[in-house]
C-alpha cells in the first residue's frame, strides 16, 4: 500500500448511477497489513442476506486474495470469489476486488465489478461505490499500512455512506486506520464494527425493501 501521508486524488471513469434503487446493499471492506486475520471474522459476524452483497479491497497478490476467497467460504460458510475477470454482484455472497487494478461497477439487469486499468484499487473501488450505490453502502476501513482507503471513504461519506474504521490502538497496523479516522462516523475495534454495520444493514434493508 502507497505510504503517502495524504490521500491521492481519485480520477473515475464515466459512471452511470442507477436511475432506481440499487439491487442490494453493498458493505465494503477495505484492509491491508494483518487484514485476512481481520476480515474473517468481521465477514463472519455480519448477517447473510440475499440483499447484502460485501466487496472487499484487500491489498496483496493475486495469491492471497484468491486465497482470502477460499478462507472466507471455509470459516464463514458464504459463497466468495475473487474479481479476475467479470464478477457478478449478487446478494449473498462476498467479491474480492483486485488490489492492483481499478473495478468498475457496472449497473443493468445483473450488476457486475470488472476490472480494467492499473492503479490504487481501494480508493477506486470505494469511490465507485459511492457513485453507484448512493446511501445504500456502508464502508470500513480496517488495518493496514499507508494511507489507501481515506480518499475513497471520503467519497462514501459524500455520497451518504456510513463509514467506519477500526480503532487503531486495536489494528495490527495502524496507519490506515489513522489516516481515515478523521472521516469516519464511527470509531470501533472489530466486534463493534460488525454490530454497527449489521444494524445499518437492518436500517437500509428497510428503505430498500
Amino acid at each position: 500500500l502507497s505510504r503517502a501521508s495524504t490521500p491521492l486524488p481519485i480520477t473515475l471513469p464515466a459512471l452511470r448511477p442507477p436511475a432506481g434503487l440499487p439491487p442490494h446493499v453493498a458493505v465494503l471492506l477495505v484492509a491491508g497489513t494483518g487484514g485476512p486475520a481481520a476480515l474473517v471474522p468481521l465477514i463472519r459476524d455480519l448477517p447473510v442476506h440475499p440483499l447484502v452483497c460485501v466487496l472487499v479491497a484487500q491489498h496483496g497478490p493475486t495469491w492471497l486474495q484468491e486465497q482470502l476467497a477460499h478462507r472466507i467460504m471455509r470459516e464463514t460458510g458464504r459463497r466468495a470469489a475473487y474479481c479476475a475477470s467479470r464478477t457478478a454482484l449478487r446478494g449473498g455472497e462476498v467479491v474480492i476486488a483486485p488490489a492492483d487494478r481499478l473495478a468498475r461497477i457496472e449497473a443493468g439487469a445483473r450488476w457486475a465489478m470488472i476490472p480494467e486499468g492499473v492503479g490504487r484499487g481501494a480508493d477506486h473501488l470505494l469511490s465507485v461505490a459511492a457513485t453507484m450505490y448512493g446511501g445504500f453502502c456502508a464502508a470500513a476501513i480496517l488495518t493496514g499500512i499507508g494511507s489507501e482507503g481515506a480518499a475513497g471513504a471520503q467519497r462514501v461519506a459524500d455520497a451518504g455512506g456510513l463509514v467506519l474504521v477500526q480503532d487503531p490502538d486495536t489494528a495490527l497496523a495502524d496507519e490506515m486506520p489513522r489516516a481515515a479516522r478523521p472521516i469516519a462516523h464511527e470509531v470501533l475495534p472489530l466486534r463493534g464494527i460488525a454490530m454497527r454495520l449489521t444494524d445499518q444493514i437492518e436500517q437500509l434493508l428497510w428503505r430498500l425493501e
